[in-house]
């Protein structure tokens, strides 16, 4: 790959975006229309190859966010699989492409990690790195735009750390444009983009996950108008926990190379798997926001979608007041959940499946149970009556609630052979609430 050339106009670029205090930002005038409209996607991870699903769901999403007109998109990083001009070149193809023939809109990127991975052979420096990125998207890596009077604010780290890693100069700079956007109007929202969010916010972000960063805790906590929008664990945005909001407001925007449903070690391999991280179908959508911010009131509804399908995921996200009084998407949500239900009719069949002399696996079949969000995995319990086991089976629930299965068949792997067994089948809400369990008991030799 042909190192990146050093261009003093965006070296200078560079450095007033680190200053410490806030340089003016770029401002920009939608069409005109009452309010205005941004999508927000991250997590393409494009590889330069038109068969790739990399691609072709950057292909859809993109095409999809152009019908919905917006006036703004925000890429939360990962636009790339690594940095090399290749794949910027590539992106830009496609992108160019999709609004073809259209008004496009502004664009607001940040370098995720895979912007500092170089392709193989290379050996690009993280600032060579941050070079390209400019160089081939025409923006500086830390970026401050306005549009109607709405402050949008992107953050790139400044290393290859998987969770991210930011300068005091970095996060000096975001304070001070936070801090202007406040002095103009605290009555407005700020919208700022991170590839990963801050540390135990949002579902993926969990501090056990490694895939939030602390820092930026401190960063937000003064500053209840700020929106801000991650991407990064390409966690499900159908679950209502990739909202959430404390001293400001944060979420998640799942991605659009693909899907994984879980960061920690558990889960069953089912039929078309080859990881319990990653369901059937999780690489065949692309997902993101589409944001009405209304005129006056300043009130923010988030459309979750599934662009792919043109669906929405669930019930949208609404703010309406950046108070933290009157916050609604907090963690007393979670007191107020209700158990999951399955259908009154419902009963779990259950086919045998006899590996061996030594084995017992079997399939267990029923109508799926649901959940005012959604059932995100059913807890499946197998007692012989001297031991007992324990298998947490995910949903579809990613591809949105109207999107799911009505009828679930699970696969129970081998277990040590017994006369009989008892099977309980639990439904778990967003919020780990338990249902009443479907039960049945099974003899082996019937």
């Amino acid at each position: 790959m042909k190192k990146s050339r050093v261009f003093p106009i965006l070296l200078l670029c560079l450095a007033l975006c680190g200053a410490s205090a806030c340089a003016k930002p770029t401002e920009n005038t939608p069409s005109g229309e009452e309010g205005f409209k941004f999508a927000v996607i991250s997590d393409s991870q494009l590889v330069p190859n038109s068969t790739n699903y990399t691609s072709v769901n950057l292909e859809n999403t993109l095409q999809a966010i152009r019908e919905e007109s917006v006036d703004v998109v925000v890429f939360a990083g990962d636009i790339v699989d690594y940095g090399a001009e290749s794949t910027y070149d590539y992106y830009k193809k496609i992108e160019d492409a999709a609004f073809e023939g259209a008004k496009k809109p502004e664009f607001v990127y940040i370098m995720g990690n895979h912007e500092t991975y170089n392709a193989s052979g290379a050996e690009l420096s993280y600032q060579q790195q941050a070079e390209l990125f400019e160089d081939k998207l025409g923006q500086t890596k830390n970026v401050h735009k306005v549009v109607e009077g709405y402050h949008f604010i992107g953050i790139s780290s400044d290393g290859t750390d998987l969770s991210c890693n930011y300068s005091e100069e970095t996060l000096g700079w975001a304070r001070s444009c936070m801090e202007e956007s406040v002095s103009e109007d605290p009555s407005r929202p700020i919208f700022v983009t991170v590839h990963a969010a801050p540390e135990d916010t949002v579902l993926g972000s969990e501090k056990e996950t490694e895939m939030g960063n602390p820092a930026l805790n401190g960063l937000f906590e003064d500053f209840p108008q700020a929106v801000v929008f991650s991407g990064h664990s390409h966690n499900p945005l159908a679950n209502p926990r990739s909202i959430w909001q404390g001293d400001y407001t944060v979420v998640n925007t799942q991605a659009i190379a693909y899907t994984s449903v879980a960061t920690e070690g558990v889960g069953v391999i089912q039929p078309g798997s080859s990881d319990y991280r990653y369901p059937e179908g999780y690489n065949e959508y692309g997902y993101g926001l589409i944001c009405t911010v209304e005129e006056g009131t300043h009130k923010v509804v988030m459309e979750r979608m599934n662009f792919t399908l043109d669906k929405k995921l669930g019930a949208d996200f609404v703010l309406e007041s950046f108070k933290k009084e009157d916050f609604v998407y907090t963690d007393a949500r979670s007191e107020r959940d209700v158990p999951p239900e399955f259908p009154s009719d419902t009963q779990l069949v259950i086919e045998k499946d006899i590996l061996s002399t030594e084995k017992f696996s079997g399939y267990l079949q029923f109508r799926a149970a649901t959940h005012p969000d959604c059932v995100i995995y059913y807890k499946v319990v197998v007692d012989n009556g001297t031991e007992e086991k324990e298998y947490l089976v995910y949903t579809d629930y990613f591809k949105g609630m109207e999107s799911m299965a009505e009828n679930c068949e699970l696969y129970v792997p081998g277990f040590l052979l017994a006369e009989s067994y008892d099977v309980s089948v639990y439904a778990v809400s967003p919020y780990l609430t338990l249902s009443e369990p479907l039960t049945a008991h099974i003899d082996v030799q019937k």
